[in-house]
């Protein structure tokens, strides 16, 4: 008779210790630990096909979905078509149910160059910018007023400081 019991959960759902204890054909006692990844849990996804303790029934194997397989020549030429088309990598990534790095390792090297997304600085936030400027912020906090990241504001300042300084 052999049972199995899980004696400590990873606290992000990643594995447990599973201890095992049965009679082995001897007659001796006997008792072991392991440590088994738990996919339903997993928020990684990370975890394959393992054994999973199941209560009563022993290992249970469970199958997770495979990784995505490689591309194939027509995901290629279709990503380049959308890059040729002036889609940008993230436009291009959601159509094809594929990553922006991905789309950028196909587009690189090729001769066709894909459009990355770039927001433009709305007059709202450039007047904001400005305000906050006049009253003595820092980048820092005026990146955390606008959405922005603190570059972005240093180079919005510097673009503008010949206009601003003679308004």
């Amino acid at each position: 008779m052999k049972t199995q019991e899980v004696v400590w959960r990873h606290p992000k759902g990643r594995f447990d210790v599973v201890e095992t204890s049965g009679i082995n054909m001897m007659g001796e006692h006997y008792t072991y630990r392991e440590a088994v990844l738990t996919p339903r849990r997993d928020a990684r996804g990370m975890a394959s096909e393992i054994g999973l303790p199941d209560a009563g029934r022993g290992l249970v194997t469970e199958a997770l979905p495979k990784r995505r397989a490689h591309l194939t020549e027509e995901e290629r030429a279709r990503i380049l078509q959308l890059a040729r088309d002036g889609r940008t990598a993230i436009e291009i990534a959601r159509e094809t149910g594929r990553s922006v790095s991905t789309v950028n390792k196909v587009t690189r090297g090729q001769s066709v160059r894909v459009r990355q997304t770039v927001r433009g600085w709305t007059q709202e936030e450039i007047d904001t910018v400005h305000r906050l400027r006049d009253a003595g912020k820092t980048s820092f906090e005026i990146s955390a007023a606008v959405g922005r990241t603190a570059q972005a504001v240093r180079g919005l300042i510097e673009r503008y400081r010949a206009k601003w300084a003679s308004a």
